[in-house]
């Protein structure tokens, strides 16, 4: 059996007419538009800590600022056109001149906020999770990816944090993480910060790294004050403000406190129980057993290119986002589930009959069942998985 990777690259060149030179140009521009936010995020929250009534209170954090302040000019006129490029282009000298006159945090910050969120519509930089994340295994990801250098607790006191420098950050110090989106955490977590010791976690699949940035985004808020935006929630209240996931992803606490105290305290809820924004999606193995009882539908109506269509959108859209966490857990499970769902898919290329069809999707069906139940069930601690 050809490697996970290999086969899941021949599951999309049977689906996807690609062109090679145009995706890596496409992946080029993304992949620049995703530095520049990410950057925008980083100055929004650290540069107000470092500068404040045009005193520069660390050198060497400002020096810095003032260092992506320039990559991020630079980066934009880079970039290919796009509606108000140019006036994106304006705004990051605008911004560049604010920091390097030790211009006023919250004003840096406002700026550029606003010039991230256009640059997030005008080159269609993804935002958010295609589903909201299960954050039931977030705590031992965090306790064997974070802990060491923040610690346990998120309070930047990890047993390798003395040897670090910069420090880890603290991620319980509500004035500085109040200016953090989760976007910006997962960015963060995703690409690393050059000139400090936070590396990029690209090993982590998506689905990991958007948990950790789930789960270090609660340190920030008390039980009370979920408590609290749970009540607000249930009461119909936050609706419009947090419509779904880029909404939610995209918020810092500084920005819902404007809106209000419920507002904040919903946002800390929903950042703990991302799931409530999409109560009727399910589970992503709850979408793989729908879509491939529609699969076993179409085929057996006669329509044989839409069940594998469907087959595989069961696995890519379904399946394969929970691979990782159900590794953790059951690996063999985890293999066989993947393999019998490659064998409907396989019984459908090959047009076998109605009945040899529906034998592998029952397979199928009740490995991903049984999926589920290994994933709801109990796993090690935080702790444990620590010091393992």
């Amino acid at each position: 059996m050809l490697p996970l990777p290999c086969r899941l690259l021949t599951l999309l060149l049977l689906v996807l007419p690609i062109d090679a030179s145009l995706a890596e140009q496409t992946g080029a521009r993304d992949r620049g538009a995703q530095t520049i936010v990410h950057l925008l995020d980083y100055v929004s929250a650290e540069y107000p800590q470092f500068v404040q009534a045009g005193n520069v209170i660390d050198q060497r954090e400002y020096a810095e600022q003032v260092e992506f302040a320039h990559q991020i000019k630079d980066e934009i006129e880079a970039l290919p056109d796009a509606p108000k490029r140019e006036a994106y282009v304006r705004q990051a000298g605008q911004l560049l001149a604010l920091i390097q006159t030790k211009g006023d945090g919250a004003r840096v910050a406002v700026l550029a906020r606003e010039l991230q969120r256009g640059l997030i519509t005008a080159y269609n930089v993804p935002v958010s999770p295609r589903h909201a994340p299960d954050l039931a295994g977030a705590a031992a990801l965090y306790a064997a990816h974070c802990a060491a250098c923040h610690g346990m607790d998120g309070d930047g006191k990890g047993p390798q944090a003395a040897q670090l420098s910069p420090a880890p950050a603290n991620f319980r110090d509500v004035k500085r993480q109040s200016g953090r989106s989760v976007f910006g955490l997962f960015n963060t977590i995703s690409l690393g910060v050059d000139g400090t010791p936070m590396a990029a976690f690209s090993d982590l699949s998506a689905e990991d790294r958007w948990k950790l940035a789930f789960y270090v985004s609660r340190f920030t808020a008390s039980d009370a004050q979920r408590a609290r935006g749970a009540e607000a929630w249930k009461r119909g209240e936050g609706r419009a403000l947090f419509s779904a996931l880029p909404a939610l992803v995209t918020m810092t606490p500084a920005e819902a406190h404007q809106q209000g105290a419920d507002a904040e305290s919903i946002l800390a809820y929903l950042r703990a129980e991302p799931t409530q924004l999409e109560p009727s999606a399910g589970s992503p193995i709850a979408f793989s057993l729908a879509t491939l009882e529609r699969s076993l539908a179409a085929y057996r109506a006669g329509n044989a290119q839409e069940a594998y269509r469907l087959a595989v959108t069961a696995y890519l859209e379904g399946f394969e986002l929970i691979e990782a966490s159900l590794d953790n857990r059951d690996r063999e499970l985890r293999t066989r589930t993947e393999a019998a769902m490659m064998g409907y898919r396989d019984a459908i290329k090959a047009g076998r009959s109605v009945a040899e069809v529906e034998a592998g999707y029952d397979a199928a069906a009740k490995l991903l069942e049984e999926s589920q139940r290994r994933l709801a069930g109990p796993t090690a601690s935080p702790t444990a998985d620590f010091v393992s």
